[in-house]
């Protein structure tokens, strides 16, 4: 099944894709994202597929724990903006990535289904605290709101994997993310379990998980560093953002996606326990920002 689109399509990327004439190149970041850093806005929507060729399907240097700066720049192949599907050549793909830029999603804010900025806002963020913090039945309804909006995304970005997780979950009765109760019926949008939170340049080993869920959908945004921040700084940095490092992995496949290009949320699903995957150092040279990222997990 591919997890992108709707369950019982074709499971195995086009046999002529865009990258077919570069695959051997795994530096050629240029051919993959159509050439174009400036391209119109909707063609980031389109999914642009990098197969993976033969040769670069096994990591260059098991010899290091964390793979440096040089190793990334002389054998990896790196993604950094658009939509993105890979894949090994002829194989079943095991990740989509897309960023989106924050004046993208500033001017959405108008659309519920599209609020990332609304939602995340300061005035969204205190009210929530509020509603958690002085009144148990608002504090449901605001645990199930937040659910439904990430639910809503993965619908609208990976409706298989969305489609996958919430039969795992279903399937093996476990409790969902919005319940504050168990057992307690199900919505329409419930797929997962808890979320996982990272913040203050984590960074870990190369692994893959042990959740029961063979899909992950992880999230990352750029923020103000809770540990330094004035309360004249917003939440979101989105705007002089100076974090170095910090790229996302997959070095059996020599590819990593870099969160530094767009300022904006990266979002990504990708077979997080069957494939080796890392998050690599990172830092903010000013100490006032730090990348925060969460996944949606399900465990036994």
């Amino acid at each position: 099944m591919v997890p992108f689109v709707a369950s019982g399509s074709l499971a195995v990327l086009p046999p002529h894709d865009p990258v077919s004439a570069v695959e051997e190149d795994p530096h050629n970041d240029e051919e993959v994202m159509d050439q174009d850093d400036n391209q119109p806005k909707e063609d980031t929507q389109k999914p642009h597929f990098y197969c993976v060729p033969p040769s670069c399907q096994d990591d260059p240097r098991k010899d290091k724990l964390f793979t440096s700066q040089e190793t990334l720049d002389e054998h990896y192949h790196r993604l950094s903006f658009g939509t993105c599907i890979i894949a090994p050549r002829n194989q079943v793909a095991f990740c989509k990535v897309q960023w989106i830029p924050f004046d993208s999603i500033w001017r959405k804010s108008s659309d519920p289904d599209q609020s990332v900025g609304r939602f995340c806002s300061v005035g969204k963020m205190k009210n929530a605290m509020k509603r958690a913090q002085y009144n148990p039945i608002s504090e449901a309804a605001g645990i199930q709101e937040a659910s439904d909006f990430i639910s809503l995304q993965l619908q609208k970005f990976a409706p298989g994997v969305f489609e996958s997780c919430r039969q795992l979950l279903i399937n093996s009765r476990f409790p969902s993310m919005a319940h504050m109760e168990y057992p307690s019926p199900y919505t329409e949008n419930d797929f997962t379990s808890f979320l996982t939170f990272t913040m203050h340049n984590f960074y870990n080993k190369p692994h893959m998980d042990s959740d029961v869920n063979n899909w992950t959908l992880v999230i990352w945004i750029p923020i103000f560093n809770p540990l330094t921040r004035t309360k004249a700084d917003p939440v979101m940095a989105d705007e002089g953002f100076d974090m170095l490092g910090g790229q996302f992995t997959f070095r059996d496949f020599w590819v990593y996606l870099d969160l530094k290009q767009v300022l904006g949320v990266t979002m990504c699903v990708f077979k997080s326990n069957s494939v080796n995957h890392q998050t690599l150092r990172g830092a903010s040279q000013s100490g006032r920002y730090t990348r925060i990222g969460f996944s949606c997990q399900m465990s036994n």
